[in-house]
């Protein structure tokens, strides 16, 4: 039985996303979530990915055209249902 702490689902969606388990990520997902990138890789870019399929194939770029080295998290802030993730080095 999962949780529906907020703060608990970000930590189990970190988690799965380090491991590359994309069944654990979308597990997180609602059905019905948008998810926006906003990115300057190698160059400005913004895309939107709504619904499960869509939101697999975002984390399944990601996981297969990246190496990623480092995944840290430094503070999580939560308020109500809302969570925001600060990262770096």
């Amino acid at each position: 039985m999962t949780s529906n702490d907020p703060l608990e689902t970000v930590h189990r969606m970190f988690s799965a996303f380090q491991a590359g388990d994309l069944d654990g990520i979308l597990d997180t997902v609602h059905p019905d979530s948008r998810w926006t990138y906003i990115g300057a890789n190698p160059k400005p870019a913004k895309a939107s990915f709504v619904g499960h399929a869509k939101v697999r194939r975002f984390f399944e770029g990601i996981i297969k055209q990246l190496e990623i080295t480092a995944f840290d998290t430094t503070q999580f802030v939560v308020q109500g249902e809302t969570v925001v993730v600060f990262g770096g080095p």
